[in-house]
């Protein structure tokens, strides 16, 4: 009997080393990924949008954070588009295309987000200066 009451009175233990160690590296990685864009977000000062029709560079338009509403018009052979910017966000607001899809694909404001617009060989992209302060510069190389 004493040996039963003995078995009872231990105390199990449902977490290990290994199990807390898990689970403060899935929450570390979780803050990661909260934390990082906020980090990435520093240079924002230092993005423009790249305009391009049919392939060929066009314009470019510097991405700042004022409030100030700016609109810009691009006739050409294919159709026309206009882009608007606003608190440092841009988005296409008018467009002669059938379709209409590069209106509905929102504001853009992160470094390789893009509108596209197929039927005018329209394309408008944000972009930045690397790491090394290089637009060509890739971010990140896999091997």
């Amino acid at each position: 009997m004493s040996q039963k009451v003995g078995m009872l009175m231990k105390k199990e233990h449902w977490m290990t080393k290994a199990d807390l160690l898990l689970i403060l590296l899935l929450v570390g990685g979780s803050l990661f990924f909260l934390i990082e864009p906020i980090f990435r977000s520093r240079d924002l000062d230092q993005r423009w949008l790249s305009v391009q029709v049919d392939g060929k560079l066009v314009d470019e338009i510097p991405l700042d954070q004022n409030k100030e509403k700016k609109s810009y018009t691009y006739r050409t052979e294919f159709g026309t588009n206009i882009i608007q910017i606003d608190h440092g966000q841009a988005f296409v607001s008018e467009a002669d295309c059938p379709d209409k899809l590069c209106m509905r694909q929102g504001k853009i404001s992160r470094p390789g987000a893009m509108i596209v617009c197929l039927p005018n060989r329209f394309v408008v992209e944000v972009k930045s200066k690397g790491p090394d302060k290089n637009p060509d510069h890739p971010d990140i190389i896999l091997h």
